[in-house]
């Protein structure tokens, strides 16, 4: 009896001094996950670790709020899609953000975007429970050039049936001017056009190259989407977006585009040079990027968004030579230094397709793809934050896999449990 109530006591005592010590803390919402393997960009090791106020932490607690058992899953960082046209519509706030988070997709980035609607789901994103996201606002280009035609129409209500009909009403019509896209035709009103760009700063900065060896005549023409900036303005644009400190995303289609882009001093390709190419070996020459020019990529830094989705049609009759020129670009960027990041440019769909064709291609190791996914596109989104790596004092974000991606990447889809900043995420 009397070594019972000692017993007792003790476990009391105990209880009381763990009470008291939590009372003395600023720590709030311990919660602990136990028997994981983390990965730590090269391989998975496993130990304990913690969530506290949303921040992760491998320093053992003595107490915790709530212990999840992770019984030797596998723990890695969340996914980025570095370029959609995505959640800048109200309407897709009712399915579209939990769509993102279910497959593991946290941090989205915007490279174009409607600036009014924007400004209305902005305040949506500021909740730990929806992804991060981040607006480039209005694409800088020519008069009718690229984006026009992805929003003009619409902006007119006309089913995409009968565009064709309407190419001249449509030619003529500036309904989303300012507000999807902004025309620059000229150096001398690129000061003009851009107090409407930075009435509200953007986030980041989206300038269209089309083609642009051959801008003037593209430019001349009555075709609608044929031409993005010129080179001399685009220069001029690119050096002002700078001093704003704002990174800029250039959308490019030749050889040609991807070095003067270089040469001005993008930070990012939101395509790999050539992914509209038709496979045919008459055009092939205006797409292909030799080594040299590789290098001179590697050596200013720049990164690329392949998009996979966007090239590997298989309606195209030269398919199997389009994704060969692909795949030999990309293993010889890749080898080179060169940074790849990823993102889907689907509209109303999110990255597990482009996560699909990524591991369809068998071209990258489990490892590489992991640190592609899960480290150098979310740093890339949001290269201020602490996230894209498991460590001490870094945002409490991951996803917990039920087996192990180094051995087999598909295992990426299937996710156990999802967790924001300590929120864990309902499916």
């Amino acid at each position: 009896m009397i070594k019972t109530n000692i017993t007792s006591f003790f476990i009391v005592v105990s209880a009381l001094y763990s009470f008291s010590l939590r009372g003395q803390s600023k720590e709030k919402n311990i919660i602990a996950f136990q028997g994981a393997h983390i990965f730590n960009g090269k391989t998975f090791k496993k130990k304990n670790f913690y969530s506290v106020n949303g921040v992760l932490s491998f320093k053992k607690r003595t107490y915790t709020d709530t212990i999840y058992n992770l019984d030797g899953m596998y723990v890695i960082p969340p996914f980025g899609d570095a370029h959609t046209h995505n959640l800048d519509r109200e309407w897709q706030l009712r399915f579209l953000p939990k769509k993102y988070l279910l497959e593991g997709t946290f941090y989205v980035q915007n490279l174009t975007s409607k600036f009014k609607e924007t400004q209305k789901t902005r305040p949506f994103f500021k909740s730990k429970e929806t992804p991060d996201v981040k607006f480039a606002h209005q694409g800088l280009t020519s008069t009718i050039g690229h984006p026009f035609m992805a929003y003009e129409p619409f902006a007119m209500g006309l089913p995409y049936e009968d565009w064709n009909d309407n190419l001249d009403s449509i030619r003529g019509s500036r309904i989303d001017l300012d507000n999807s896209y902004i025309f620059i035709d000229d150096v001398t009103s690129i000061d003009e056009k851009l107090k409407i760009y930075f009435k509200e700063p953007p986030d980041i900065a989206k300038i269209f190259l089309i083609n642009s060896e051959n801008h003037e005549s593209n430019f001349g023409n009555k075709t609608i989407g044929d031409n993005g900036l010129s080179i001399e303005v685009a220069e001029e644009v690119v050096k002002r977006l700078k001093k704003q400190n704002l990174k800029v995303y250039a959308h490019i289609e030749s050889a040609y585009d991807f070095e003067k882009g270089i040469d001005m001093g993008v930070d990012y390709f939101a395509h790999m040079p050539g992914y509209n190419w038709n496979g045919s070996p008459d055009t092939k020459a205006k797409y292909f990027i030799n080594n040299k020019l590789i290098n001179k990529a590697v050596r200013n830094k720049v990164g690329i968004i392949p998009t996979l989705g966007q090239g590997f049609s298989r309606k195209l009759k030269d398919s199997v030579a389009k994704r060969e020129f692909m795949k030999d670009f990309l293993v010889r960027f890749h080898k080179k230094g060169g940074k790849l990041i990823f993102g889907a440019d689907a509209f109303n769909q999110t990255m597990s397709g482009e996560i699909a064709l990524l591991m369809e291609l068998k071209i990258f190791d489990s490892k590489t793809i992991l640190q592609m996914l899960c480290i150098e596109t979310p740093k890339a989104i949001f290269p201020n934050r602490k996230i894209g790596e498991l460590k001490e004092g870094f945002e409490a974000s991951f996803l917990v896999l039920k087996e192990d991606p180094l051995k087999d990447i598909v295992a990426l889809k299937n996710i156990h449990l999802l967790i924001k900043q300590g929120i864990e995420i309902s499916k």
